[in-house]
């Protein structure tokens, strides 16, 4: 088989968009950079061994899957992190590791987002006064919170709003805006670990009303732009 000058790329959910198709008939129409048999067969034997691993690969993540499902199953802790929103099969398993089971392990929200380097650490010594991002931080539950948030913006209208908000004040980066709607999360969920309490959305709109937040009325207003 030659080889091709253009490869087509694949979402994980199939053909979705024009732009999959029309890259697919690129593919067909391309012209071939190489017939010679001494590059096309070593390269060709190269992806039928890496597609063979493949197989074992996918046997032992789904295996390793159920047993992460068994363990959070039985976990006590399991029914407050599965209530989080946006915290489905792959991130509730991760955000109750990223707190953990002992309750003495962090003190307040601000050390659980220094902790994991999504708020800034705070260094005083006499006069001296420092205030520094986290690099040195476990690093897969730096990447869960925001991912975590990424997924809560779909499912909760007040992340949405606050989301939206630091999008806007942000120029536009969604990264900056997930990071900051993180932020806010693990307030929520700290609340939530600490006193063994799930999730309930009702109960914090009612707590945006009573301290009279901004939010809340940005969410009322995109609500009634909905309505209209």
């Amino acid at each position: 088989m030659p080889v091709r000058a253009q490869g087509a790329r694949h979402s994980p959910n199939g053909l979705r968009h024009d732009g999959d198709r029309n890259e697919l008939q690129a593919v067909q129409q391309a012209k071939d950079l190489t017939t010679d048999p001494a590059i096309i067969e070593p390269a060709r034997a190269l992806v039928s061994a890496l597609a063979a691993m493949l197989k074992p690969l996918h046997k032992a993540i789904d295996s390793l899957d159920q047993q992460i499902e068994q363990a959070m199953d039985q976990h006590s802790d399991a029914a407050i992190f599965r209530s989080f929103p946006g915290a489905g099969p792959a991130l509730a398993p991760r955000l109750l590791v990223a707190f953990g089971t002992h309750r003495q392990r962090f003190t307040s929200a601000a050390e659980v987002s220094q902790f994991y380097g999504l708020a800034p650490v705070v260094e005083q010594s006499g006069n001296s006064k420092t205030v520094r991002m986290r690099y040195r931080c476990p690093k897969f539950g730096h990447q869960s919170f925001p991912e975590n948030a990424a997924c809560a913006l779909h499912q909760e209208p007040w992340a949405q709003s606050y989301y939206e908000q630091q999008k806007a004040r942000h120029a536009d980066k969604h990264h900056l805006a997930c990071r900051a709607l993180a932020f806010k999360l693990i307030r929520i969920y700290f609340a939530c670990w600490r006193d063994r309490q799930t999730y309930d959305p009702a109960k914090y709109l009612r707590a945006l009303q009573k301290n009279g937040s901004p939010l809340l009325a940005k969410l009322q207003a995109s609500t009634t732009c909905v309505c209209e």
